[in-house]
């Protein structure tokens, strides 16, 4: 005996179409469940993603600010034998979050402060800490950057710095990383902490 006709629905091709072939009625119901609950849907690309979040409007308050500032202070002071720190220069365009006022509150921290654009040169020291702005992040703790690749070769020849990202919660998203991406120890953002190194 031959069981139901299978289901398959070719990308392009409407439901009613394939109902049309001569499925089963119980396949079918499998292929609306495919459709409309998104298995069929591709997820977005990073670059997709990237465009998106780079054209929304983000905007915090000054004690908010203060707060992230605040808590990438505290665990700063956290970290053991902390010598020397890579801060980025925020872009406003970008909505990056300002932090390049953390010196002050850390004046025994030796700071650097670098604008990773994409042709940037390295900076020749090794660093403790390098903190590193987010365009998104996900529940891994890897990071959405802005494409150049800047990060991902300077953090290659840091193998020991503690990472830390900097960013918004509501850029929290669903991708997969890359082989050459690397992720955070520490994402800060406006609501919260989260830790991902095993202490």
């Amino acid at each position: 005996m031959h069981g139901p006709k299978p289901c398959a629905l070719p990308l392009g091709h409407s439901p009613i179409a394939v109902q049309g072939a001569g499925c089963s009625i119980p396949n079918f119901i499998t292929v609306l469940k495919q459709v409309y609950w998104g298995e069929y849907m591709s997820k977005p690309t990073k670059d997709e993603l990237r465009h998106e979040l780079q054209s929304r409007s983000h905007s915090i308050s000054g004690d908010t600010l203060i707060d992230v500032i605040n808590s990438l202070a505290k665990v700063l002071k956290d970290s053991p034998d902390l010598r020397s720190v890579l801060l980025y220069k925020p872009v406003a365009k970008w909505g990056e979050l300002d932090i390049t006022s953390l010196p002050d509150i850390l004046p025994d921290v030796k700071f650097m402060t670098v604008k990773s654009t994409k042709d940037a040169s390295f900076p020749k020291a090794k660093f403790d800490v390098v903190v590193i702005p987010l365009v998104g992040f996900n529940r891994d703790g890897q990071r959405l950057g802005h494409g150049g690749g800047w990060y991902d070769k300077f953090l290659a020849i840091q193998p020991k710095v503690l990472k830390i990202g900097i960013g918004y919660e509501d850029t929290l998203l669903d991708f997969t990383a890359e082989p050459h991406d690397i992720p955070m120890d520490i994402i800060i953002t406006d609501q919260q902490i989260r830790f991902f190194r095993a202490s």
